[in-house]
């Protein structure tokens, strides 16, 4: 078996040069079999090149749940799990505060740059070091590392706790911008960006179709029933016009590929303007296309948007290659892509076409489960609230009614086991003192921190979602929500492909490796090699 090791760095007895620059990029909801299904359709610059000269691992997956955006680019970076980096959802109830934390939220630093509200982030909630953190711990803060995405999160969670900066773009204001606790001042060359207003001309564009509507895979009636139209339009028919929502200017621009067209030609001049990959010590861009995401959400993914926005990312990619090529120059970066999550199909359209789906609902089961804990205990606010799937009990309700928690629980669980959809029901404890490494409950462990998780976390059947009918999301431990492409390319990957199963953590130990730094200590992946058998 002829293998490239990555461990020690070595290849026919010879140092093998770190990169540059490392490029890591993640799309936001990405499932694996997009790059099969849209490929015919891809150009040779973009994805069809790095699977033709770059190294595709077939077979990657989450090994949690819940699947979301927070907790994939955590995972992502950090080569640790839920249970351990500890961001366990996008938001979570803070039981202390009683009330919703977001993942990224610190009060304490504002925003750098001309920012709307809300923009008060820092990675405070990221429990453990990530691959960025040891690439500026060793090389004592001479690499540059800089990491960029739509989403506050994405960029914060890919960047770490040492990045230079984290830049996410501000919906309200149009700029870019990032937090005070990564930099004080912007640098020149984000201000001038930001002056060019290049949202305000994206977001008049009208979004089109990118080829002919005979050649896509995708060929379900453009205007239907099972997705959700863009304000100020009647139906969900190509062509989009994005400047109908008047409340943010520039929110539907995360709802189209000007969104990822934005974030790529911004990171372009992040390479130029930070001199990323100028030196031979390595630096590393995180990007995160975060608009498929939002594109999925409102269309679906057997929609025709779906497709068209992956298509344009591909040539997205294409553009990117070349001007790293040109700017870093061929044989001196490594990129990865992979995304944070996959997606599940429409209900609503599964049921349309005779096959299994449904809806559940959150709000009608917590009003439910009230009347049952005020019917049987004696008081309704025994339950906190339910959030993404998970119960919080109240504990100062439970000691005030002197309620016993395993009798309570038990009551929770068949009420929930009980409603049409839920697939199985685990209680704090059956999560924490489990052994099993297979099934449900594995994902469930693997995706739960006590002091964040709920007390009872409940799992819906396939193709159930808790949300409207139209569009989709994402979360469950099903492949479809699991399985997401993993490519490598550049210096240090051959040409080949593997089908062994690769589970995400296995992504930071890898990255150090090929960048020859230690792996973060609380990283549970390992650094893999390439198996030249593939090809």
């Amino acid at each position: 078996m002829l293998l490239l090791l990555f461990s020690g760095n070595l290849l026919m007895g010879q140092t093998l040069q770190r990169p540059r620059l490392v490029v890591g990029i993640v799309i936001d909801q990405m499932r694996y079999d997009y790059l099969e299904k849209f490929g015919r359709n891809f150009t040779d610059d973009g994805f069809r090149k790095i699977m033709n000269d770059g190294y595709s691992f077939r077979n990657t997956h989450y090994s949690y749940t819940p699947t979301y955006t927070g907790p994939g680019h955590a995972t992502i970076y950090t080569g640790c799990t839920p249970d351990t980096h500890g961001i366990v959802l996008n938001d979570w109830y803070d039981r202390a505060e009683q009330r919703v934390i977001y993942c990224v939220e610190d009060h304490s630093t504002p925003p750098t740059g001309d920012a709307g509200s809300n923009q008060f982030c820092s990675p405070q909630y990221l429990l453990t070091h990530t691959l960025t953190d040891m690439l500026d711990e060793q090389t004592r803060g001479e690499s540059k590392i800089i990491s960029i995405s739509f989403k506050d999160r994405s960029a914060i969670l890919s960047g770490g706790h040492n990045a230079d900066a984290a830049w996410w773009f501000d919906i309200e204001t149009g700029n870019w911008i990032t937090s005070s606790y990564y930099m004080k001042e912007v640098p020149e060359w984000v201000a001038q960006f930001n002056e060019r207003r290049i949202p305000g001309d994206l977001i008049n564009l009208s979004w089109s179709l990118l080829i002919p509507k005979t050649m896509y895979a995708n060929q379900r009636a453009d205007d239907n029933e099972f997705e959700e139209p863009f304000p100020g339009e009647k139906g969900t028919a190509f062509p989009h016009t994005l400047n109908g929502y008047t409340e943010l200017r520039y929110k539907n621009l995360k709802y189209s590929p000007f969104g990822n067209s934005l974030t790529t030609l911004f990171a372009l001049q992040a390479i130029q303007h930070e001199q990323l990959g100028s030196d031979t010590i390595p630096d590393l861009l995180a990007i995160s296309y975060a608009a498929t995401d939002e594109v999925g959400h409102k269309f679906g993914i057997e929609s025709l948007e779906v497709e068209d926005i992956y298509l344009r990312l591909d040539r997205e990619i294409g553009v990117l290659l070349k001007q790293l090529d040109q700017m870093v120059g061929v044989g001196n970066y490594s990129v990865f892509i992979t995304s944070d999550h996959g997606a599940s199909p429409t209900p609503s359209y599964e049921i349309s076409e005779g096959r299994e789906g449904g809806y559940f609902d959150p709000v009608k089961l917590q009003a439910e489960l009230k009347k049952i804990c005020k019917s049987k205990f004696g008081d309704a606010l025994l339950i906190d609230t339910i959030l993404d799937q998970q119960v919080y009990l109240n504990q100062i309700h439970i000691d005030k009614k002197h309620v016993k928690v395993g009798k309570l629980e038990s009551t929770i669980v068949n009420a929930i086991r009980s409603r049409e959809g839920v697939l199985d029901v685990f209680t704090k404890d059956e999560i924490l003192t489990s052994s099993v490494d297979t099934g449900v409950i594995s994902y469930v462990r693997k995706g739960f921190y006590q002091d964040r998780s709920g007390d009872i976390v409940y799992v819906l059947k396939p193709v159930w979602l808790e949300r409207k009918k139209t569009g989709t999301t994402h979360g469950s431990h099903y492949d479809y929500d699991t399985h997401v492409p993993l490519l490598f390319y550049g210096k240090g990957v051959p040409s080949g492909y593997s089908d062994e199963y690769f589970p995400i953590v296995d992504i930071t130990p890898t990255v150090c490796d090929l960048c020859n730094i230690p792996i973060p200590e609380k990283s549970v992946g390992r650094a893999r090699t390439f198996d030249l058998r593939g090809r």
